[in-house]
């Protein structure tokens, strides 16, 4: 059916037509991921060193500081020895910032008193990354999710783990009736008789009733461990 031939041991199993095939699955986690991006995010971090002539600082634009949502908070290193990060409570974060003046196209403007050669950081929200899947043009070489790490690509907590399952059974169920809607035949007919049309619908509300109680839980999660933090923007 237009497959590379491959050979195979005896006794191998080999699976045709699957119900839900690999490349499916992994489209329905990636498009979960991509759709959690509206309710909870992901954190990072980056450093700028301060200026006292500078009001508006650069971003960098390196590894995913281009992908900040937004600002949760801001400190500097303090002098001396006591190791103490001092908040910053006036600034602001320009998302569309001049390209031709800023180069990544978005600044943090700060506009309280730091110590020029200070490190600041920066904690920041960025959407969740999906995972890198690739196939080639035979359709016969695809991307293991399995190889890379939940917590370093999608940069959300190991929490989030049965979120992104539960996300993308739903999805996938989804799919099941409508597939069937246009079956005619015996085979069809016999299948009916034990899998009534329909039948899915109410495994997948309650899959997605699952989803939604285990969103709500780590929304609140994250509000506790991120908190709303006070501070003006002029």
């Amino acid at each position: 059916m237009g497959t590379t031939l491959a050979t195979h041991a005896v006794d191998t199993k080999v699976t045709i037509s699957p119900t839900f095939p690999r490349f499916s699955i992994k489209r329905a986690i990636n498009d979960t991921i991509t759709a959690l991006g509206s309710s909870i995010f992901s954190a990072a971090t980056t450093t700028i060193t301060s200026n006292s002539a500078v009001a508006a600082f650069r971003l960098p634009t390196t590894g995913d500081s281009l992908n900040i949502r937004n600002i949760l908070s801001v400190a500097y290193e303090s002098i001396g020895a006591s190791k103490e990060w001092v908040p910053i409570r006036t600034w602001r974060f320009d998302g569309n910032a001049n390209s031709t003046s800023f180069t990544s196209g978005q600044t943090l403007s700060i506009y309280d008193v730091v110590p020029s050669g200070r490190t600041i950081q920066i904690v920041y929200a960025k959407d969740p990354a999906p995972f890198t899947t690739t196939i080639d043009a035979t359709y016969t070489t695809l991307t293991a999710i399995d190889n890379q790490v939940f917590e370093t690509i999608t940069g959300l907590p190991s929490s989030c783990k049965d979120l992104v399952i539960l996300g993308a059974i739903y999805r996938l169920l989804t799919n099941l009736d409508p597939a069937r809607a246009a079956m005619v035949s015996p085979q069809a007919d016999e299948t009916d008789n034990k899998r009534p049309y329909g039948s899915s619908q109410s495994l997948t509300r309650q899959i997605y009733a699952l989803y939604t109680q285990r969103l709500t839980e780590e929304i609140k999660n994250q509000q506790t461990q991120y908190p709303i933090r006070i501070h003006y923007s002029l």
